[in-house]
């Protein structure tokens, strides 16, 4: 009950911050749009192109752009402050308060912190998103699994950004800790903590195939349905990692700040 509760608190406080200032929510929908707007000039480009045809299938092509507005647009708008306010909290030295609520601190910034900024540009990804596989037919079980798909996409994301910016307990952040002499890649940016190896496959592998590449793939019906179940996997192990690499973290950061 108090879990929902501090929810439905962050919830409200995000709506509230929304409505403070119209110019910005209007203004960021604006910028944002206009991106959407860049990519969609450049995959019709590539839509259109002599070459394209031999290798990417038209219907590939319009699912995968529309994979890439669902997913970034939802991230933005439910999860995307999260990791930011972490990063904020921990340099700030303050995220001791945050740690001594009845919810798991994590849990808190993903669910509390929504960006209304977004909203609007989430509700036309999601409006292009059946639009779309209206206009192409899709099977009925293909649009569910690309959805549900989609949605898996949005936490892949979020646990990535999680697993690179947690390293904040690790990096530069912890320089101003007393007592803590850390050595683990001080001063570095947080994706640059990571073994290049690693970074690649946080940064390109895993997104380009899980992100959005399989999921097009699948409601296109280039890939079967058995990798709807890969893909669920993968989204787990991620987590997974994302809540380890944290709590770890937050180990660190509680020993060094008392």
């Amino acid at each position: 009950m108090a879990m929902l509760k501090i929810i439905f608190i962050g919830f409200k406080s995000g709506l509230s911050e929304a409505k403070k200032s119209p110019l910005n929510f209007w203004l960021s929908a604006f910028v944002n749009f206009s991106y959407y707007i860049a990519q969609a000039f450049f995959w019709y480009a590539i839509l259109n192109s002599q070459s394209s045809g031999y290798i990417l299938s038209d219907d590939f092509i319009i699912i995968f752009f529309t994979t890439i507005c669902l997913v970034d647009n939802f991230y933005l708008f439910l999860f995307g402050k999260g990791s930011l306010l972490l990063v904020k909290k921990v340099k700030s030295l303050k995220l001791e308060p945050h740690l001594a609520l009845p919810i798991n601190t994590q849990f808190l910034y993903v669910t509390t912190n929504i960006a209304f900024e977004h909203f609007l540009l989430s509700f036309l990804s999601l409006v292009l998103f059946f639009t779309v596989h209206i206009y192409l037919g899709t099977n009925i079980l293909l649009v569910f699994l690309h959805f549900i798909m989609a949605l898996e996409g949005v936490l892949i994301l979020t646990s990535i950004t999680w697993i690179i910016r947690t390293t904040i307990f690790w990096t530069a952040s912890l320089v101003s800790i007393k007592n803590s002499n850390p050595c683990f890649k001080v001063l570095v940016r947080p994706e640059q903590s990571f073994h290049g190896a690693v970074r690649f496959i946080l940064m390109f592998i895993l997104p380009c195939l899980f992100i959005t590449g399989v999921p097009a793939s699948v409601a296109s019906g280039i890939m079967s349905m058995k990798w709807f179940f890969i893909q669920t996997l993968v989204t787990l192990i991620l987590i997974f990692i994302a809540k380890l690499v944290f709590d770890i973290g937050v180990k660190r950061y509680s020993k060094y700040i008392t």
